[in-house]
């Protein structure tokens, strides 16, 4: 797999369009972009503090939210990992 964006990663277009993805509450809108970056896995990481650049306000729409609450749209769906990594990390996967 390719990479789109990581904390701190030198791709400036690819970290905004991160931001983009998991701050966004458009599901099209949303669902497009990651259609046009080619974006196959979404790896959620809730326990860092990190992931709160994708959380600068309290919109419970925004895809981030919507994966931490489990309330995923259609076109994705959750990967089990093992109990090592599950405490820890959350994987999705583009289905649609």
């Amino acid at each position: 797999h390719k990479v789109l964006a990581t904390v701190h990663h030198r791709n400036a277009a690819g970290i905004l369009d991160g931001y983009r993805i998991m701050s966004g509450t458009g599901e099209m809108e949303v669902k497009n972009l990651m259609s046009t970056r080619r974006v196959d896995l979404l790896l959620l990481c809730p326990e860092s503090s990190n992931d709160t650049y994708f959380l600068t306000d309290d919109d419970e729409r925004s895809l981030y939210r919507r994966l931490q609450n489990n309330q995923l749209p259609s076109w994705l769906r959750s990967v089990d990992l093992p109990d090592g990594l599950s405490t820890k990390f959350r994987l999705f996967e583009v289905t649609g």
